[in-house]
């Protein structure tokens, strides 16, 4: 048989399909080349050529926001030097060990949200073509700033709507999946200011029809309300970080711009980076204190949120300060749970159903027939305690087992 269609039986204990709130037992699933051909239940072990008893089986995970060139260093001044000062080369061997290291952790989609130059697209072609080991990934190339707006060491610069239009074009012309708007300042840009919008609506707008055009989207980086609101009004998909920020430690709740966010099917892309894992890991309370001591608040206005029913994911950020590959969205998932109420269930679907539609994936974040082979195994049931996805015993990533 040809390798592409090659057919593997795989028994698990339970699944989880990345929707249900209840698991399936006894569950035995053929994959053929790269995609789902078939799911049975109450099967046995004995008729699978790969068996886990005592084992769930999920869809593979997505992080939906992630910077692979990114250092993951002590600091944010620290990441921005390394950024800065580290050849392209360095950086694309980095980019590879991080996209390896979350493909150990059952991450099999990554979304890249910023990075230098060629890098981040040089990436994806080479992990598609099978030279390099790593999770699919989305990439945005240079995030679209202003000359000394946030990120703009890697940005792609412009100061109006005509550069905003002209740098969207260069970016889809050179094969980006989605673009990046940084809508406001940022944390890790000091010249920048998180309170202050870099982007008007109608900048904004302009992006998502160069990306509309090219049957893409926008994501758009927004650490104030009025971020948000530009951003929602200019049509966005996803709004990364989505932040209601009113004041230096401050945030408001506007039910009302949310109710547009989810008349109009926008997705909240929520940051669970090291910060947010004060609950999790011992060590991290009080990092970056001077940008955080909001935490309370934040978490707040985002229940808000969530109870009115905006679509959201959750994604670590992973590259910025202290946020390394792999297991940070793990200790995201955990302290979501406890920051923001959900349930294991809402973590799980976050990380696999709705990001993959947030991100127009529906081929993926859900088990069933003719869906692609990404697979996580774990030991125990990680829709009743988060901490078993820390267990993992198998991953597939496109059909292919790399764990």
């Amino acid at each position: 048989m040809n390798k592409a269609n090659k057919t593997v039986r795989i028994y698990a204990e339970w699944m989880f399909d990345g929707e249900a709130v209840q698991p399936v037992i006894g569950v035995l699933i053929e994959v053929q080349g790269k995609v789902i051909k078939a799911i049975r239940m109450n099967a046995r072990a004995d008729e699978a050529e790969e068996a886990f008893p005592n084992c769930a089986v999920l869809p593979g995970l997505i992080d939906g926001h992630v910077h692979l060139c990114f250092s993951a260093g002590n600091t944010h001044a620290e990441v921005v030097q390394d950024l800065i000062q580290a050849p392209p080369e360095q950086l694309l061997r980095r980019a590879f060990d991080h996209a390896k290291q979350a493909l150990l952790a059952g991450i099999t989609t990554l979304r890249d949200c910023g990075g230098p130059g060629s890098v981040p697209v040089m990436v994806r072609e080479l992990i598609r073509r099978g030279e390099a080991e790593g999770p699919e990934v989305l990439v945005s190339g240079a995030p679209i700033t202003t000359p000394r707006g946030h990120l703009h060491y890697i940005g792609a610069h412009a100061g109006n709507l005509v550069d905003v239009e002209r740098r969207a074009e260069e970016l889809l012309e050179a094969g980006v999946d989605f673009l990046k708007v940084i809508v406001t300042g940022g944390n890790m840009t000091p010249e920048s200011d998180r309170l202050s919008c870099q982007y008007g609506t109608e900048e904004i707008r302009k992006a998502v029809q160069c990306a509309e055009r090219a049957g893409k989207y926008v994501a758009a980086h927004v650490l104030n309300r009025e971020g948000v609101r530009r951003s929602v009004q200019g049509g966005v998909r996803t709004l990364e970080h989505c932040s209601w920020r009113t004041g230096v430690a401050h945030h408001k709740y506007d039910p009302q711009l949310a109710r547009q966010m989810r008349e109009q099917g926008q997705f909240a892309s929520l940051t669970m980076s090291a910060p947010t894992w004060r609950k999790v890991v011992p060590g991290v309370a009080g990092l970056d204190v001077h940008l955080f001591a909001d935490l309370d608040e934040r978490f707040a206005s985002e229940r808000e949120m969530l109870a009115d029913g905006v679509r959201f994911l959750l994604h670590t950020d992973a590259g910025v300060r202290q946020t390394p590959f792999g297991i940070s969205l793990i200790y995201g998932l955990r302290a979501a749970e406890l920051e923001l109420g959900l349930t294991p269930v809402e973590c799980l679907r976050a990380v696999t159903s709705n990001a993959a539609t947030a991100l127009g994936l529906e081929d993926r974040g859900r088990l069933g027939i003719g869906k692609r082979a990404d697979l996580l195994v774990v030991a125990g049931q990680p829709w009743q305690e988060l901490s078993a996805l820390h267990q993992v015993r198998a991953v597939w990533c496109g059909g292919r087992r790399v764990v």
